[in-house]
């Protein structure tokens, strides 16, 4: 039996989480040293067949400052961004684009899935969610910014 877990929802969560507890936002009300943000659409490709990937994550870590932006696909591949997880838009400035999309199969489908019986399999290149090693990259300008990256 096949299990795919919001894995990915998960990750966004807890990032959400993370950062709220950073800049202890408890509202809308945005941090007095947060830059203006630009809109930022991405859209994640196969790049063999070119199709959307959806529900895959994605992490604009910044070269240079503290504010980082992610967000998930939808059903075509798309997203705008949101810095922090929470705020629609992006800093100017120069980004490590990281993408990541796992599926966790139990290692013994006749019993529960569980911590100790479960495998994580990565559905995008590792090479894609490695902050060292991506090969994506992109400067977010003072406009509205639209991107599209190819992933296999």
């Amino acid at each position: 039996m096949k299990i795919n877990i919001f894995l990915n929802d998960l990750v966004i969560s807890i990032l959400v989480l993370f950062c709220l507890g950073l800049i202890g936002c408890t509202g809308k009300e945005l941090p007095t040293d947060l830059p203006r943000l630009y809109p930022c659409k991405v859209r994640i490709e196969n790049e063999n067949d070119k199709q959307p990937v959806a529900k895959a994550v994605v992490i604009f870590s910044p070269q240079q400052g503290k504010w980082s932006a992610m967000g998930e696909t939808d059903e075509n591949g798309n997203l705008l961004l949101k810095t922090n997880g929470i705020y629609t838009g992006v800093p100017e400035g120069k980004y490590k684009v990281l993408v990541s999309k796992l599926q966790i199969d139990p290692i013994d489908a006749t019993k529960e899935l569980t911590e100790n019986n479960m495998k994580v399999i990565p559905l995008i290149d590792p090479l894609f969610g490695d902050i060292d090693k991506t090969p994506l990259e992109f400067e977010v300008k003072n406009t509205n910014n639209i991107v599209t990256f190819q992933v296999r």
